[in-house]
């Protein structure tokens, strides 16, 4: 099924190695959840938490929407 919708062979890939590249992204964005809420949030009038959730979602609408719609693997 994976092989129907993302053409991992075709595109010269292969299940492990993008296993490891979807835990390097995941780790990447956690990373940058945690400093770009940190950077903003020394600004007066903003809180950790808001820009944490607004990170949060706006990378999650974001990597969705470039995976549906343009079948492409950027987070």
């Amino acid at each position: 099924m994976t092989e129907k919708l993302f053409h991992i062979t075709e595109k010269g890939s292969d299940i492990r190695t993008e296993l490891l590249a979807d835990l390097t992204t995941f780790m990447t964005m956690a990373y940058i959840l945690m400093v770009n809420a940190g950077m903003f949030a020394e600004l007066p009038g903003v809180s950790y938490d808001a820009i944490y959730i607004a990170t949060a979602l706006s990378a999650a609408i974001d990597t969705i929407l470039i995976g549906l719609l343009a079948n492409l693997p950027l987070a």
